[in-house]
């Protein structure tokens, strides 16, 4: 920031100023302020308007007031106008300050030839007591931004010279200006988000404590994170650390996106002037169960802003007679509000990964990986699901992407097929579709089927007409897969699924018959470690019972090639794989040592053998990822 401005002024009538003005002059240039002396300038025609220009562009102005000129009360008054501090310096013994002078700082020096000691300790406190108020930068910073404001406001008064329908408008911005200073009082600020970029760049000149902030970069209030170049050192110049959030499944399929953002967070440390800079990546999901946002259910985003020791900021959701839903800047100084927003920023720090400049995407995904022990299989856990803690529930989503490949691509194609299937038995029947998932997990599965259901019902909805599916049933024996499920699918349950704590098969009912049985992951599951040819005939038995006439089976899961050496080596391939998106060998060993079913899953060969026994053929097979263990499956019943 520039130096302090100083406007001096000393009357000429006033004998024995030189020892003085030597003094001051002397206190100022060792702190370094730049002054104006009004007697070292020519002097323009337009006194006054030079008097004015001036006063607007200084921070204070130290007047010799001893004998109460005109001129002086001028300067008072404007400077007090414009909250500009004044002190007056008067000579012992002369004739007292008017009282509607208001009262300005005044201190009074010694005449000629006396000691100046105990003037230059006085005025030398007094400028130290104005560097903690009206002379710090703070102030300045918010006096020289009005002072612009009143000059530009000033120039359009100038531009008309007769009343205009502008100066009106001009008059409703500026009144909608200080209603929000007004509403919200001289502690907060709450303004449009789009100003935050311009008020974050004027805290280069604040230097008296930490800045921690979070950029919540899943939420599309912050767009100049994405597309505005120019704001990197605006966003960083005076920041200790940053958290960035993300959308955790940039780790398992956004490697172009997250590369992107990796690129910024380079730019940013490398171009920052600060080597106390530190940059932390973490999901938007890393806060954990327990933490709040301190603006509660009204924060938009997690964004948080921390200026020590008792300054919050954020985003805030308003109805305030404009849209609903609007988003506003909000900060506000409150400590007490400031210790909650202290904790879950520490709780989100606690779980994310700290940014170097070597890290590209899979770096930092090995890294976040282990720090939240995501892909880490416990030992302990047994065939009995539900019994499993909750790590495994908590994190399934993400575990599930670390051990199986193209788990997302798995779903997408399991759900379309499924969609095929409902639509080949509705047009040969023309009859309301039944299914029924088995092992629906989080929802993962459930949640891709039901849009398409939608939108497959629509016309039918408006025609009036039985919707071509008629019953979805999913059950899964684990009650904590239920509440993430919910979660996923919401509004949906009750009018379109069924989500049912039911185990297969003793649960299922087999008098009610389905058009579709599917499922993900979870025919390994039913069928055990290396299943024997009476397993996979009771597997199709139990499915056959209750498969409706003409109907079919969807199984997206893990197949073993057919020979020893094929499984071998395509086991080693799937290892291969998850060590090399960022897995441990330590978790993948475990994974692999832990789940026999799937490392020693039937070959496709012997299913088709088993399907016939049970008037089922496979209809379609399809490979899914790189590794050849998993497979999508399709069993038709002939009719």
């Amino acid at each position: 920031m520039e130096p302090v401005q100083v406007f001096l002024a000393w009357s000429m009538e006033t004998k024995g100023t030189d020892e003085v003005i030597r003094a001051v002059k002397a206190a100022l240039e060792a702190r370094s302020y730049k002054c104006y002396d009004w007697k070292e300038q020519p002097h323009p025609r337009n006194i006054g308007i030079e008097v004015q220009e001036q006063i607007r562009r200084s921070d204070i102005l130290i007047l010799e007031g001893s004998t109460v000129r005109p001129n002086l009360a001028f300067e008072v008054g404007f400077a007090r106008a414009l909250d500009v501090p004044v002190v007056v310096i008067k000579q012992e013994g002369t004739k007292e300050l008017p009282e509607d002078f208001g009262a300005p700082r005044y201190i009074n020096y010694p005449g000629e030839g006396a000691d100046f000691a105990r003037f230059e300790d006085e005025f030398g406190r007094l400028l130290d007591r104005l560097e903690q108020g009206g002379l710090s930068r703070g102030h300045r910073a918010l006096r020289r931004r009005l002072g612009v404001l009143h000059e530009r406001m000033q120039s359009v008064l100038t531009q008309h010279d007769a009343d205009h329908p502008l100066l009106y408008l001009r008059s409703g911005w500026l009144d909608a200006l200080a209603s929000e200073v007004g509403n919200f009082g001289p502690l907060n600020i709450v303004t449009d988000p789009d100003y935050y970029s311009r008020c974050f760049a004027e805290l280069r000149q604040w230097d008296e404590g930490p800045i921690k902030a979070i950029a919540d970069l899943t939420d599309n209030t912050e767009t100049f994170w994405l597309n505005d170049l120019e704001h990197l050192e605006r966003m960083s110049a005076r920041v200790t650390e940053r958290i960035f959030l993300i959308d955790w499944k940039l780790f398992f399929g956004g490697e172009a996106e997250l590369s992107r953002h990796i690129a910024m967070w380079r730019q940013q440390k490398s171009s920052h002037t600060s080597s106390d800079y530190d940059i932390y990546v973490a999901t938007i999901d890393d806060a954990g169960p327990t933490a709040r946002h301190p603006f509660g259910e009204l924060a938009v985003g997690a964004h948080l802003l921390l200026l020590a020791p008792d300054c919050i900021g954020g985003y805030k959701q308003h109805s305030d007679g404009g849209p609903t839903g609007r988003r506003m800047l909000h900060i506000e100084r409150d400590r007490h509000r400031f210790n909650l927003a202290l904790r879950y920023y520490n709780a989100i720090k606690q779980r994310a990964v700290r940014f170097e400049l070597d890290h590209d995407f899979f770096m930092l995904k090995r890294e976040w990986l282990q720090k939240l022990e995501i892909g880490r299989w416990d030992r302990r856990w047994t065939r009995a699901t539900e019994q499993r803690s909750p790590a495994y529930f908590e994190r399934y989503d993400q575990h599930i992407r670390a051990w199986i490949p193209a788990y997302d691509q798995l779903i997408q194609y399991c759900a379309a097929t499924v969609a095929s299937e409902i639509l080949r038995i509705y047009q040969a029947s023309d009859t309301p579709v039944s299914i029924l998932e088995i092992g629906y997990g989080t929802g993962s599965l459930t949640a891709s089927i039901i849009p398409w259901i939608h939108t497959l019902c629509e016309p039918f909805d408006q025609l009036g007409q039985d919707y071509p599916v008629d019953r979805y049933r999913a059950i899964d024996r684990a009650s904590q897969m239920r509440e993430l499920a919910v979660r996923k699918v919401g509004d949906e349950l009750g009018r379109v699924v069924r989500l049912l704590n039911k185990t297969a098969w003793e649960d299922v009912d087999d008098g009610v018959k389905h058009n579709v049985i599917f499922g993900s992951l979870v025919m390994h599951f039913l069928l055990g470690p290396d299943p024997t040819d009476e397993a996979l005939r009771g597997f199709f038995h139990e499915c056959a019972r209750r498969l409706a006439v003409g109907g079919s089976l969807v199984f997206a899961d893990c197949f073993a090639p057919d020979t020893d050496e094929g499984r071998e080596a395509a086991v080693a391939a799937w290892r291969s794989w998850m060590v090399g998106n960022g897995l441990s060998e330590e978790y993948a060993d475990a994974y692999l040592e832990g789940n026999p079913d799937m490392v020693t899953a039937a070959s496709v060969p012997r299913l088709e053998a088993a399907a016939e026994a049970h008037n089922l053929y496979k209809a379609r097979e399809k490979q899914v990822g790189s590794t050849q263990m998993f497979r999508l499956l399709v069993f038709q019943q002939r009719v």
